[in-house]
């Protein structure tokens, strides 16, 4: 049916080229094969002439690419894109147990594909409430604090100290 899209390609046609045409395709899905015939007919492959039909080559090359656009759907289908630093990643850090998960860009943001049950379960985890700038900077302040204190109570004029008073007694 490909091949009849093509007008000018029609007195080359025979029996023996679209068994030509089938041994090219044969390992690829038929979903595949109707992807890349659609292109075709479509005009849609860029940087060939769209006045005469792919070549065997061409056509199986269009079959290639059709193939791994389908995978990528189809892994796509069946998970979730979760973008870096969203509430669910950091659910899925906390259920994986792992804070370095990889990421990929897509729609210009970064995140990754993760199972739909995964993403169940992650959501099931509770995060802590969000802590305002206001409240950060308090927090910083009394852990500074906080280590002042300890720095001050392990100096080493404090070690010799008590370790004399041991000695003595």
């Amino acid at each position: 049916m490909m091949l009849k899209a093509f007008p000018s390609s029609q007195s080359n046609i025979t029996d023996e080229s679209a068994r030509v045409y089938l041994f090219a395709v044969e390992d690829f899905s038929l979903d595949a094969i109707k992807r890349a015939c659609r292109l075709f007919v479509r005009g849609e492959i860029k940087g060939r002439n769209n006045a005469f039909a792919p070549s065997a080559p061409e056509l199986a090359d269009a079959c290639k690419t059709a193939e791994g656009q389908i995978k990528v759907e189809h892994y796509e289908a069946e998970r979730v894109f979760v973008e870096a630093g969203s509430p669910l990643w950091k659910q899925l850090q906390i259920h994986r147990g792992d804070h370095s998960l990889p990421t990929f860009q897509r729609d210009g943001k970064d995140g990754w594909f993760f199972t739909k049950d995964d993403c169940r379960q992650a959501e099931m985890i509770a995060l802590p409430p969000t802590i305002s700038e206001q409240q950060m900077a308090i927090n910083a302040t009394r852990v500074k604090g906080l280590i002042g204190q300890v720095t001050t109570f392990n100096s080493a004029d404090d070690d010799k100290h008590d370790m004399g008073q041991r000695g003595a007694a």
